[in-house]
């Protein structure tokens, strides 16, 4: 199993893709999803977590069903067979919920399935790798504060186009250089 990596900002509701790529044929699944702290699944009617069965791996005359329940901040996630219709081989995506990122989510992280278990119309069980995607929120956040400080100007010199430096400006143009008590210049150019 594996999901791809995307960005949400704070407030804002994004689907999630589960995808297999498998040549073993399974009729069933269990995982458990671990979403980072500020972003939720999206839940139904019944304040069920909603998870949608996608079409990549479905037989035209399948029963599958899929589900999760929220536990110590882990979703507890099985699709499943009544008849034990097996899935198709391949890769394609197989399952899709939405998360809603709350106002405090900021940051990059990661959402995790972990403790994923696949088996076969046989009752054949296969531990599968862990998977996990990077969601990170790309707002940028503002500016705080803008210090505004004063600086004296200690010296001016002037310089003509052809390298001729001045304490006065020459007729026709002039870079002025200014030299800040910060230690700093300015550069501009003049016309007089």
């Amino acid at each position: 199993l594996y999901m791809e990596d995307f960005t949400i900002a704070a407030g804002e509701t994004k689907p999630v893709t589960i995808y297999m790529d498998s040549e073993v044929v399974f009729s069933g699944l269990q995982w458990t999803l671990t979403l980072p702290e500020g972003l939720s699944v999206v839940t139904g009617a019944t304040g069920r977590p909603r998870f949608i069965i996608e079409t990549d791996h479905l037989t035209d005359d399948d029963d599958h069903t899929v589900g999760g329940n929220l536990s110590e901040g882990s979703y507890y996630c099985i699709l499943y067979s009544n008849e034990s219709m097996p899935l198709t081989a391949g890769d394609g995506a197989l399952v899709t919920f939405n998360v809603v990122a709350d106002d405090s989510f900021s940051g990059e992280h990661l959402i995790t399935l972990t403790e994923i278990v696949a088996s076969t119309a046989a009752m054949e069980e296969y531990e599968l790798d862990d998977a996990s995607c990077t969601v990170a929120n790309p707002t940028v956040t503002a500016i705080d504060n803008i210090e505004r400080r004063s600086v004296n100007v200690v010296s001016t010199r002037y310089v003509s186009p052809s390298g001729m430096v001045s304490t006065r400006p020459f007729d026709g143009v002039n870079i002025v250089v200014k030299t800040l008590d910060d230690g700093s210049q300015v550069v501009t150019r003049e016309m007089r």
